[in-house]
């Protein structure tokens, strides 16, 4: 390698500049190349590439049958595996097209199960392969072989759903989970390096010495408000500056082809603005990249405060690395590793993190321990009263975002369904048009095409209105105002324009234009507020209202915590006595009665739950169809009572008995088992069909299944 023999000085300073920049960056691009293709290749190859192999001796290959599977207990799993026993077998089963093994394989090989268990006890623990074989029975090759094939079975397979770049109304759920979680608005992620140790190629030693005197390689990721990965890019030498790794790397690609914000940029402080990452002071400082001032005695009170709450937000990718360390403690020390598998590894680390958080499996404060004394920060602190400015930003979230029940229809941005390509989308659009299939099967479709979100998500959900049921059609319209995508405007004004329809399913196009949130529909809506269908004309009332109060306040309502675009915003009170008496008092207007709704809602509790259920027995047909919709959201059992009598009416409004029971299905206690079979024939159809979907996300909130939308799930495990 230049600058390593006796040449001139000239010559070694020449290479120590832009030429050595130059030729590393262009080594690593071509090993990353090199990586991808045969990444692909491993993919498209029709044979298993899992090679199995005659056992030398029998060891203790029963241990796992005997001990693991029978024996292990829910803290056993954790500790192990960093996940629950459901969670372990999630991904094994979406590994199984990628690990299961060939049948031309005539010799004996290990069951996908106990290789996926080598693999993540190994990368959990970091115990050598000499020690972990005995243990299952196996040869030390053999578990560097789990190793290898199940961490590329997680990236080729996991990778799509779990770490990839957001669409735009995900992008949406960022900026408001970092505004109301961290206190920073109009941020969609943090930006940060990782310096991970290895044992470097002679060759290039000093490449690989980062400036703290020891060998890494760097990787550089993105966060959202939560903690989870969306974008991480790997294997850089330690000595790269994180500037440097940053123009090397895929994001800034994205960044300056305009793929990190919609086109055109969302309004922010008066003008369009480019969605901004957060970085520390050693990256550049960019349209979409903010960091802090430069620290000194000059600083005004406004730029400190501004360097305070950067920092604040910044910490949820320090917490993450600190939590992806401690869970996966194979990246504290690789060194029985190759430098060719290190990417792929580390990757799997990262994807396996966002996993484990989005099906909320515990983490155990103790991983921490050898890892970094340092405590996690929390997501809003209180500012010193120095740092507080009564202008700034007074939004808190409560709580974690929730995992959405299947009556929410919505899941958090991160463990969404992958953006499907146009064929998958296409796939997927045909099972909800298509009248034969199963209503349960449509409706799974339908909410993967909502959580993908796009145009051609928007256009199948529109074909779908020629040919379906009442219910389908009112789940139709509630999909399309959740999306917010403007180009689903004409439809929903059809729907309401059309006489013939539904009154359930014209109200609930009112509400989707209300919810899309363009003030151009007002007129529309306004003629509508007159309609002589009751349900009808206080949906458009409704509507009007919200667009009125968000031109006048020229804000979004804050984030819900169940992620869901309400048709108003919560009231500010929070004394659950004043807002049950605003609920139930029907000389107060719709508008501050649902106001008062959402904010019991989002206070939670028993207390506000039996608030809201008291509203099943007064209003009108639309307003308790709200409270049952609202329930089913909270799925707490001690409103099932409540929900159950309102189901059982005959007299009651098909609109609330058809809510009441997707409320029940969402909560899925045994105790709504049997009300919902009961109901399941009964006379009116959108009450049936509405048992029938209920009894799905019954079997949906009490099985291992990850999320309710699974349709692109089931297309990729199909394929």
């Amino acid at each position: 390698m230049a600058g390593t023999g006796t040449g001139g000085e000239s010559g070694a300073a020449a290479w120590d500049g832009p030429q050595r920049r130059a030729w590393l960056r262009h080594y690593y691009s071509q090993r990353q190349k090199r990586l991808m293709t045969l990444l692909i290749a491993r993919r498209r190859r029709t044979s298993c590439y899992f090679y199995p192999r005659a056992w030398p001796s029998v060891r203790s290959a029963d241990w796992w049958e005997r001990v693991v599977l029978k024996e292990f207990g829910p803290q056993d799993w954790l500790e192990k595996f960093r996940m629950s026993k459901e969670t372990f077998f999630y991904i094994c089963n979406q590994l199984r097209p990628g690990l299961a093994p060939h049948s031309a394989h005539f010799h004996p090989t290990l069951p996908l199960e106990k290789r996926v268990a080598v693999a993540l006890w190994h990368l959990a623990t970091n115990v050598e392969y000499q020690t972990l074989s005995p243990l299952f029975g196996v040869g030390p090759s053999t578990v560097q072989t789990c190793v290898r094939e199940v961490s590329y079975a997680v990236v080729l397979l996991l990778k799509p759903v779990y770490l990839r770049l957001p669409n735009e109304k995900e992008l949406e759920n960022m900026v408001r989970i970092f505004r109301t979680r961290w206190g920073f608005p109009h941020c969609i992620g943090a930006l940060d390096s990782l310096h991970i140790p290895i044992h470097p190629p002679l060759r290039l030693s000093a490449d690989y010495c980062n400036g703290q005197g020891w060998h890494s390689i760097l990787t550089q990721a993105t966060v959202d408000g939560l903690g989870q990965f969306w974008d991480v890019s790997t294997a850089f030498p330690g000595s790269m500056e994180n500037s440097a790794v940053l123009e090397s790397s895929s994001l800034w690609v994205l960044a300056k082809e305009g793929r990190l914000c919609p086109n055109p940029p969302k309004h922010f402080m008066g003008k369009a603005q480019k969605y901004v990452l957060l970085g520390d002071a050693t990256y550049p400082l960019q349209d979409w990249i903010l960091k802090p001032y430069q620290e000194d005695e000059n600083l005004t009170q406004r730029q400190l405060q501004f360097n305070y709450r950067l920092k604040r937000a910044h910490s949820v990718i320090e917490n993450a690395f600190l939590r992806l360390k401690a869970r996966w403690q194979i990246l504290l020390k690789c060194d029985d590793c190759s430098l060719e598998l290190l990417p792929t590894l580390v990757l799997a680390c990262c994807i396996l993190h966002n996993v484990c958080e989005a099906h909320d499996n515990p983490f155990n404060e103790e991983w921490l321990e050898g890892t970094e004394p340092t405590e996690l920060p929390k997501p809003c602190q209180p500012a010193p009263a120095a740092m507080e400015d009564g202008r700034a930003e007074q939004e808190r979230d409560r709580a974690k975002p929730r995992r959405s029940p299947a009556c929410d229809r919505i899941l958090p941005p991160t463990s969404a369904g992958a953006m499907g390509t146009e064929e998958e989308v296409e796939a997927i659009g045909r099972t909800l048009v298509d009248a034969a299939q199963p209503l349960p099967a449509r409706f799974r479709a339908l909410f993967t095409l909502r959580n993908l979100g796009g145009r051609a998500a928007v256009d199948w959900i529109s074909r779908a209105f020629g040919d379906g049921s009442a219910l389908l059609k009112h789940e139709l319209a509630y999909c399309l105002g959740q999306m917010q995508d403007e180009a689903a405007i004409p439809v929903l004004i059809r729907v309401l324009e059309d006489a013939s329809q539904e009154p359930m399913v014209r109200h609930e196009a009112g509400e989707a234009l209300g919810a899309i949130g363009n003030p151009d529909v007002l007129d529309i809506l306004k003629r509508y507020s007159g309609d002589p269908v009751v349900e009808v004309a206080e949906t458009c009332q409704l509507a009007v209202k919200r667009l009125e109060w968000l031109q006048e306040n020229r804000q979004e309502p804050g984030a819900s915590p169940y992620l869901s675009v309400d048709p108003a915003p919560p009231a500010e009170e929070t004394d659950v006595a004043k807002l049950r008496d605003t609920l139930l008092d029907e000389s107060q207007t719709l508008f501050d009665r649902y106001r008062a709704m959402f904010a019991l809602r989002n206070l939670g509790g028993q207390a506000a739950v039996l608030a809201l259920a008291d509203g099943l027995r007064c209003g009108g047909a639309l307003f308790r169809h709200e409270v049952g919709y609202v329930l089913g959201q909270m799925r707490d059992e001690a409103c099932v009572p409540q929900l159950a009598a309102a189901l059982r009416s005959r007299t009651e409004s098909p609109m609330v008995r058809h809510e009441c029971a997707e409320a029940l299905g969402s909560i899925a206690r045994p105790s709504c088992l049997e009300t919902l079979r009961a109901f399941a024939r009964d006379e009116e159809r959108v009450v049936r069909e509405s048992c029938e979907v209920a009894l799905d996300m019954y079997e949906y909130e009490n099985s291992g299944q990850f999320q309710y939308a699974d349709g692109l799930c089931k297309l990729q495990a199909s394929a």
